[in-house]
């Protein structure tokens, strides 16, 4: 017999190369250690750039079927 059950996916999905500088710094965050991304732009164009890359991951999400969707965690950092 058969069961039916909604698909998600867990975690972030890869940032999009717009939203983010060629490198990486020392990590400031909480855990104190790895590497943190470098935003490419800052301000209003951040926000807009991540709502792009927001807008995306949703259409990418959508179009593999995917039941219950998420922002991508576009604007997560670490």
């Amino acid at each position: 017999m058969s069961r039916e059950f909604l698909v998600t996916v867990v975690g972030s999905m890869p940032k999009r190369p717009w939203l983010l500088k060629d490198s990486l710094s020392p990590g400031k965050g909480t855990r104190g250690q790895g590497w943190e991304l470098q935003w490419a732009y800052d301000g209003e164009n951040l926000k807009r750039a991540q709502d792009d890359a927001t807008r995306v991951a949703i259409r990418d999400q959508e179009s593999a079927g995917v039941d219950i969707i998420c922002d991508g965690e576009q604007r997560r950092r670490y």
